[in-house]
């Protein structure tokens, strides 16, 4: 899919979207930041020190991020 494509879409989404980024994750950051300037209604949470599976390894932080993210967006 060519990134345009992608990002048009990504803008056309209409429900609430939970991005959790690890900041240690070695992948580039400019991904994530390109995801989070293309959607429309986003909340990013971000973890110091926690890599690519931030489920595995800050399982709290997560779930924590999680059930704020949830209990704000179904009200």
């Amino acid at each position: 899919m060519p990134e345009e494509a992608l990002i048009e879409d990504c803008r056309a989404l209409t429900v609430p979207t939970l991005i959790i980024d690890g900041m240690a994750d070695n992948r580039p950051r400019w991904a994530v930041d390109s995801l989070e300037q293309a959607l429309p209604s986003v909340t990013r949470v971000r973890l110091p020190g926690v890599g690519h599976v931030p489920w595995l390894e800050a399982p709290d932080a997560v779930r924590g991020a999680l059930v704020d993210f949830l209990t704000v967006s179904g009200s």
